[in-house]
């Protein structure tokens, strides 16, 4: 899931063509530094919270 997610997120900021910070706003205000973990693979939110995340950017714009 790890790979998966990470790899979704960088997927989906290219697909809508948004910077860092934008996808930050996107993702309702998640702070530059913990998306940019996420990226990296070094921290990870829960699960379900994953999902969510997934389920904002696969319906937005």
């Amino acid at each position: 899931m790890i790979i998966n997610f990470v790899e979704e997120l960088k997927n989906a900021q290219l697909r809508l063509n948004l910077t860092q910070v934008k996808m930050c706003e996107v993702l309702y205000g998640v702070p530059l530094r913990t998306y940019q973990s996420w990226l990296l693979g070094e921290k990870l939110p829960p699960i379900y919270y994953q999902h969510l995340i997934l389920y904002r950017l696969s319906n937005c714009f």
